[in-house]
């Protein structure tokens, strides 16, 4: 099912190997694309901080119901663009009238500034 043209990578993270010195685990980071998806921007917010404007964009990620964007959390990450953006919550699931999962919408956001 093709919701967007778009294809965006959906990122997370897992420990690997031996602790090291510190007793601190390796973090692996994993990416895997998902096509048929529709990112596109939800809101903009400026906050002037001291001497450095910070910039608040929250995008809003409508994807096909993989096992990956189903897994996805707010430890993990989504690419597009080049550009890497945060997962703020989970997955939110819409079904279809059969009780079926239809699609996936991911919220996340990026900061600059």
């Amino acid at each position: 099912m093709s919701l967007g043209g778009q294809t965006v990578i959906f990122g997370s993270f897992t420990e690997s190997g031996t602790p090291d010195g510190l007793g601190m685990m390796t973090e692996t980071s994993v990416e895997v694309e998902v096509p048929g998806c529709m990112f596109r921007t939800l809101r903009a917010d400026e906050t002037p901080q001291t001497e450095v404007d910070v910039n608040t964009t929250v995008w809003r990620c409508t994807a096909p119901p993989t096992d990956t964007t189903l897994a996805a959390t707010s430890t993990g990450y989504l690419k597009y663009g080049g550009d890497i953006y945060q997962i703020v919550g989970g997955p939110q699931k819409f079904y279809d009238l059969g009780g079926a999962i239809n699609h996936v919408v991911v919220m996340a956001q990026r900061q600059t500034g």
